[in-house]
């Protein structure tokens, strides 16, 4: 009777040890697809902002080779600068490393981004923020970070946009990205990784994400993201 409840007892622990070896198999591949995609994300919105920057700077620079050299000069060592930036950017992402400083506001984040890309692709973005500033956490700032620099891209990339409206708004409860172009308007055809991407941030953290059409003829986003009470401290 004592070796059959021993000979039970093992088979019941060997059992176990293959579900929990099953489970752990699971949550190391759940892991790493998840890791696969948080850097394919990564990868897609930071790379592709900085190609389309660079490249439409390219075209402007062989045209200024010819008619001024040395504004042409200029161009191509501001252009250097945006591709190293770039290359230290996609670093940071591998790494998952938090970016060099930490004290610069939201609002004058977003306003470097649209001013480079202005610089570089010729497009006239105009800024604007309503409501009181305020800090906000990480996990927002760089979704939102990533929805700039995708919205911008594709408004220069597939909409040929002359013009840009970015506005930031701030409320008690929630911070809202819009972005609108007066670009070729929305292809009709199913979304790419870019749109995907940018819903699945927007969504893990509890906010809303839409794409309309606009007065302007082209596309407007709008990502609405509620603010947790980290991300309501006031900018002094």
């Amino acid at each position: 009777m004592a070796l059959e409840s021993n000979y039970f007892g093992k088979v019941e622990i060997e059992e176990q040890n293959r579900v929990l070896e099953y489970y752990s198999k699971q949550v190391e591949r759940i892991t790493l697809l998840e890791e696969r995609n948080r850097l394919a994300r990564e990868l897609h919105d930071s790379v592709g902002h900085t190609f389309t920057s660079v490249i439409m700077g390219m075209d402007a620079v062989s045209y200024l080779i010819d008619t001024n050299p040395e504004e042409g000069k200029k161009k191509l060592d501001r252009l250097r600068e945006v591709a190293r930036n770039g290359l230290e950017e996609v670093r940071r992402s591998i790494h998952q490393m938090a970016p060099l400083d930490e004290g610069v506001s939201f609002s004058e984040h977003i306003t470097h981004i649209c001013k480079e890309f202005a610089s570089h692709t010729n497009t006239k973005i105009v800024k604007q923020v309503e409501g009181e500033e305020r800090r906000i956490a990480k996990p927002i700032f760089w979704t939102l970070t990533r929805c700039l620099q995708e919205a911008l891209t594709n408004a220069k990339r597939h909409g040929h946009a002359k013009t840009i409206y970015v506005k930031i708004i701030y409320h008690i409860d929630w911070i809202e990205l819009r972005v609108e172009d007066d670009g070729i308007g929305m292809n009709e055809e199913k979304p790419g990784f870019g749109i995907i991407s940018m819903n699945e941030r927007i969504e893990s953290l509890k906010g809303s994400f839409m794409l309309t059409g606009n007065q302007y003829g082209g596309v407007t986003m709008i990502c609405r993201i509620p603010l947790s009470n980290e991300g309501k401290e006031k900018i002094s």
